[in-house]
């Protein structure tokens, strides 16, 4: 190492640590001609990280638009400045910790909207706005129904979740598979149930009666889709219970 006094290579390292963060070590020399002590830093080289854009394009990683994009969607919002440099720092480190020299720019905007959903949720759906380049306001309408309700729905083992419109949606669309039902429907019916909970201020329902108010609308709709329903949320046990069940649709 180059003395900095008087340009001598030759020197001898007399202590060696690492920093706080652990990433990098820093060391004492001691000239070997002028005997005066400097100090270094010894860090990991980093391979550079490409971007691939939606267009194919390639482009060096750049922390500065990473974080001027967040620092955007978060604006006027209760967030500290602390907060987000801890965000951009947590989506970086997920992106080299990747050992990867090219990351998609998709990759990197759900990586952002998974950690803001959680910070808040005005600044999660602005950023999603400009990542999926949102055309029409279904889109927003969209992207909110994706986001956690203040509705709790409490597990038959006594656990409380959040209710989701997503599973909600996956269970109607598993017992509507290859029936007559339209896409529209099955999501009008999750719409539907909690537009009614919401209407009522109802902030907690138990799993059994979300399930029952599903089953309400699935018996109007599609018999075969109801009774599929019905053997997983009362969970049948034996081939007699779909006959049951069967049999209370004609009365």
């Amino acid at each position: 190492m180059k003395c900095p006094f008087c340009g001598s290579l030759d020197d001898k390292v007399v202590d060696s640590r690492p920093t706080e963060d652990g990433k990098a070590t820093r060391r004492r020399r001691r000239c070997l001609s002028c005997e005066k002590k400097f100090t270094t830093y010894e860090y990991i080289e980093k391979i550079p990280l490409m971007i691939k854009k939606s267009d194919g394009t390639l482009e060096a990683y750049d922390r500065g638009k990473l974080s001027d994009g967040i620092i955007l969607a978060c604006k006027k919002r209760p967030a500290s400045r602390q907060r987000l440099e801890a965000l951009v720092n947590e989506v970086e480190s997920e992106l080299f910790n990747l050992s990867r020299e090219e990351v998609s720019s998709r990759e990197i905007g759900d990586l952002v909207l998974e950690k803001l959903k959680e910070i808040d949720e005005v600044a999660y759906v602005r950023f999603a706005s400009v990542y999926k380049d949102f055309k029409n306001k279904d889109q927003f309408l969209h992207e909110l129904k994706s986001l956690p309700s203040s509705l709790r729905v409490v597990k038959a083992n006594g656990r409380v979740e959040p209710f989701e419109r997503r599973k909600l949606l996956h269970g109607i669309e598993l017992a509507c598979n290859k029936r007559p039902v339209t896409k529209r429907k099955m999501e009008a019916i999750a719409d539907g149930i909690f537009r009614e909970l919401d209407k009522k201020s109802v902030r907690e329902i138990t799993s059994s009666q979300l399930g029952e108010m599903v089953m309400e609308r699935l018996k109007k709709l599609d018999a075969v889709a109801y009774v599929r329903f019905a053997s997983v949320y009362r969970k049948f046990k034996e081939p007699e219970e779909f006959r049951q069940e069967l049999e209370g649709l004609e009365k």
